[in-house]
């Protein structure tokens, strides 16, 4: 876990080395936290243009200027969630630092608009209203900020569009804005970030584009291990999902409780336990129940289940009696 200075004490010149739009950029985010708000920033952006780099730098400058220090690898990884369940069970942890940065990297195949992943969205849309006394910097990066429900985008303060990288120079451009949500109109308003000038003229600088610099190699580094390791996992999932949808080819040729018995058997579970056994000519309740390790309460609740699902299963199955299979070189058993 992270661990934020919880004092007011900032350290300017920890980032005076920096583009002034990026230092206001960064001194207006803590600002928000020293406020006792939260301070949530949606980071969008095509495919490449630089959201994660500039994500990490954001939460790097950050830390730099809370607390007058480099952040170690540990003190960084902590800060990023790539799955729902990982930021929620986070921002649930009791013992959650107060002004704390987080990255919650790839929202998108998490937090979706698409039906599908509306439970997610419930979850997620309750915690970023009822989680203000926590304090937290929280900046989400996802392709458009239609990929997540606009019950949630409603709720930002501040959206980031990445331009391009310019990998000459290690710097990430972008276009920081603050969100102005009109509850009357519903309607959502963009601002340019501005900030008082120090100089004493009393003008306002006003931030259209900012370059934001790579953090140090050791946090990119990092950053791309984890990254790695949540997309190779999303990749199997993808590939586990679309192999359950796709039905074998021997599938078309069936119909009926054929079809829903094949279906069945393949998915396995108990079911299909109790399917291989009627196929293999094993029909005594007793020794199914024996065979794949139940009590025959727990069979009898099998067959209501399959019974449920169209499959003809008599009280007392007898290999004659069940049409799902063939007759032929078996013996009844009674």
């Amino acid at each position: 876990m992270q661990r934020i200075n919880k004092m007011t004490k900032r350290y300017s010149e920890m980032i005076a080395y920096l583009p002034l739009a990026l230092r206001i950029l960064i001194i207006t985010f803590v600002k928000r936290l020293d406020s006792g708000k939260n301070c949530l920033v949606i980071i969008v952006g095509r495919t490449g243009s630089g959201k994660s780099w500039a994500a990490c730098a954001i939460l790097y400058y950050c830390f730099l200027y809370m607390n007058g220090r480099e952040p170690t690898t540990e003190e960084m990884t902590s800060c990023w969630s790539f799955k729902a369940k990982e930021f929620v069970e986070k921002m649930g942890n009791p013992e959650l630092d107060i002004k704390g940065l987080n990255l919650w990297d790839d929202v998108g195949p998490s937090m979706s608009h698409k039906t599908h992943q509306s439970v997610q969205n419930r979850v997620v849309s309750f915690l970023v209203q009822t989680f203000r006394n926590l304090q937290q910097l929280v900046v989400f990066t996802v392709p458009m900020a239609s990929f997540v429900d606009k019950s949630v985008r409603n709720l930002l303060h501040y959206q980031i569009e990445t331009r391009h990288i310019n990998l000459k120079d290690k710097i990430c451009i972008v276009k920081p804005l603050e969100l102005d949500y009109n509850v009357r109109m519903d309607k959502m308003f963009y601002h340019n970030l501005t900030s008082p000038s120090n100089d004493g003229s009393g003008l306002i600088n006003e931030v259209d584009v900012a370059g934001i610099p790579a953090p140090p190699k050791y946090i990119t580094d990092t950053y791309e291990k984890f990254a790695g390791e949540f997309k190779t996992g999303l990749t199997k999932e993808l590939i586990a999902t679309l192999a359950r949808l796709e039905e074998p080819k021997e599938f078309k040729a069936l119909s009926g409780q054929e079809l829903i018995i094949a279906k069945q058997k393949r998915k396995g579970g108990r079911k299909g336990e109790v399917l291989e056994c009627f196929e293999r000519g094993i029909f005594d309740k007793e020794e199914i129940a024996k065979e794949i390790g139940i009590t025959t309460q727990n069979l009898a609740m099998c067959f209501q289940g399959l019974r449920e699902m169209g499959i003809n299963i008599p009280n007392s199955p007898r290999k004659s009696e069940f049409s799902g299979f063939s007759t032929e070189n078996s013996t009844e058993t009674t």
